[in-house]
């Protein structure tokens, strides 16, 4: 890792001027410019050094894309990373700390694990809903749509706000137009709604409820070991609003997890062979068919 002095300049407008830059020197980082670092290779500290870069033409700012800059550079500084040995003492710096590498190991495995069970687990039940939702046909109202599209648009721009920035300029930094978000806006709108009318008729097909007592017993779970106080009865009916929403779609994906399983129904007293699974989907698909019917029915009377 170096810091250094950088004058840089494309004829004669200047592109980088900084007093302490710093870099890692790595030839997968293109910081500033791809190859830049290259160039930082044995140079001596305090030792002025001048080269030129051929910027790439697909770099990301067309302005200076496939142009020739100058460099002024002057290292300052020059750090070298050291590695610690794996062994039992390296061990036993990490988090709270472990008795062995072995221990260490062990844990690192068991996390790796955990988290490839848990990607595992959440690309079956994508790959799952993606094949309900391709047995559904789902016409939603176009006005629906857009109200939803348009609150995407007015979120993005709230959170850029919140950047000190301008929705229009934080766009054209990123080489893409409003007209161009709006379009994005309204197709993830539509797979977002689409989803979520699909997956709410099959949890009506299949009678999947939430009874008080599973939110009173998750509401316990909850603070049981918390150091929070208990919310009040307003912030109680909102938390116990979520939790039956929250509870009702996670049943819900593990039912629809077991039709495509091939497993028997629980709660319905159907049966249990495949014939019987597919036609539960096909109902959970005519049901959304009505439930968007009527959605488009009141948005019209609205």
């Amino acid at each position: 890792m170096i810091s250094a002095k950088i004058d840089g300049n494309i004829g004669t407008e200047n592109i980088i001027n900084e007093s302490e830059a710093v870099y890692l020197i790595n030839e997968d980082i293109g910081r500033p410019f791809p190859g830049f670092t290259d160039k930082l290779v044995g140079l001596g500290v305090d030792e002025p050094h001048e080269f030129d870069l051929d910027i790439p033409d697909d770099f990301n700012d067309e302005n200076l894309a496939g142009k020739k800059a100058s460099f002024n550079v002057t290292v300052k500084d020059i750090k070298e990373r050291v590695l610690p040995e794996l062994d039992d003492d390296f061990a036993q710096t990490i988090g709270e700390g472990y008795d062995s590498l072995d221990d260490l190991r062990e844990e690192v495995d068991k996390s790796l694990k955990t988290e490839s069970d848990a990607e595992s687990s959440r690309a079956f039940r994508e790959a799952v809903i993606e094949a309900l939702m391709e047995c559904a046909t789902v016409e939603l109202p176009p006005l629906l749509v857009e109200h939803e599209s348009t609150h995407m648009v007015e979120e993005q721009e709230r959170m850029v706000s919140q950047a000190n920035m301008v929705l229009d300029d934080y766009l054209q930094s990123m080489g893409k137009t409003r007209s161009e978000l709006e379009e994005e806006s309204r197709e993830e709108a539509l797979s977002r709604l689409t989803r979520s009318f699909v997956i709410s008729s099959l949890a009506e097909e299949e009678e999947i409820k939430v009874s008080d007592a599973d939110i009173e017993e998750r509401l316990e779970e909850l603070f049981a070991d918390s150091d929070q106080e208990t919310p009040n009865a307003s912030q109680s009916e909102e938390m116990k609003d979520y939790l039956q929403r929250s509870m009702r779609m996670e049943r819900t994906m593990e039912r629809l997890e077991s039709i495509a399983e091939g497993k028997s129904t629980s709660n319905v007293g159907e049966s249990s062979d495949e014939d019987a699974n597919t036609s539960e989907i096909d109902k959970a698909t005519d049901t959304a068919d009505k439930n968007i019917e009527n959605e488009g029915d009141d948005e019209d009377v609205s």
